[in-house]
């Protein structure tokens, strides 16, 4: 995403203007079911700016969850 809309998929080209410094900058969020949303701040000059966001999976929350009645670590056996 980039100034909240979604611009495509990547690997992907976008064309940002630059600023009064002659530098570009974009805050950028990536999104992919089954990873952890990741944002970064690109900058840069020159006609090309290249960036590589790695996104870290997300846990799988396999685990039972906790029995509310159990102390949780021995129940009184009597």
């Amino acid at each position: 995403m980039y100034e909240g809309r979604v611009v495509g998929e990547t690997p992907m080209q976008l064309p940002v203007p630059p600023g009064a410094n002659g530098r570009a900058s974009a805050r950028l969020t990536f999104t992919l079911d089954g990873y952890q949303r990741a944002t970064a701040l690109v900058e840069g000059s020159g006609p090309v700016v290249r960036f590589n966001q790695k996104l870290l999976k997300k846990r799988s929350g396999t685990r039972p969850p906790a029995d509310r009645k159990s102390s949780g670590y021995k129940d009184d056996p009597y």
